[in-house]
């Protein structure tokens, strides 16, 4: 069996696994087990996030398909392409970690009605989304290197699988709303950590 159909056969499976996961999390136990402002601010500070690691991604991320064909080589780490990535996203990042903390003071007075816990945990927006720009171009880079199912397991499959940990230990009073939030940031972490230690050890 191909490389391409055994990663597409694999992807369709982790998709439904991620589905699964996803509709027990944001389909059953947030909406019966938190409050509305819970729900409301878990939901707001994903939309910030993930609306900043769009725009700090200054288009780079979405390019590297087109990008890399011109780089590849292993025998010279594909021309310091992987720097050249990491660097776009550090400046897009400090971009746009200034424009968010110039901005924060509205988005609070914006949000403040949908939840009242947006003016205590704002801030949680800034590792989200570093998280989600990090992984965006992680995930592409191992795309052109020719692993397409990592990403999508680290996606679909772990960060869920953190969230219904952190669900978990929150509901077993294990975490306070704190705690939880915390264990929910970490778990859009994860998988970009777990991709550099692929990457390190693939020496790509």
């Amino acid at each position: 069996m191909g490389t391409i159909r055994k990663q597409s056969i694999t992807g369709t499976l982790i998709i439904y696994a991620g589905a699964l996961l996803g509709l027990v999390n944001t389909g059953i136990l947030l909406p019966r087990l938190f409050s509305t402002d819970q729900v409301g601010l878990v939901n707001i500070l994903m939309a910030y996030a993930t609306v900043f690691a769009q725009f700090s991604s200054l288009g780079f991320n979405s390019a590297t398909t087109r990008l890399f064909p011109y780089f590849r080589s292993k025998a010279q780490h594909h021309n310091g392409f992987l720097n050249l990535g990491l660097s776009v996203n550090a400046f897009g990042f400090a971009l746009g970690f200034v424009v968010f903390i110039a901005l924060s003071g509205f988005f609070t007075t914006q949000k403040a009605g949908d939840s009242a816990l947006i003016i205590e945990y704002i801030y949680y927006v800034i590792p989200l989304f570093f998280s989600l720009l990090l992984f965006s171009f992680l995930d592409n880079y191992t795309k052109v290197l020719f692993n397409a199912t990592i990403g999508l397991f680290l996606k679909e499959f772990v960060v869920r699988l953190g969230v219904l940990l952190a669900i978990l230990s929150y509901v077993l009073n294990i975490f306070d709303f704190h705690q939880f939030i915390l264990g929910y940031t970490l778990s859009y972490a994860l998988p970009s950590f777990i991709i550099i230690i692929y990457l390190i050890i693939r020496k790509d």
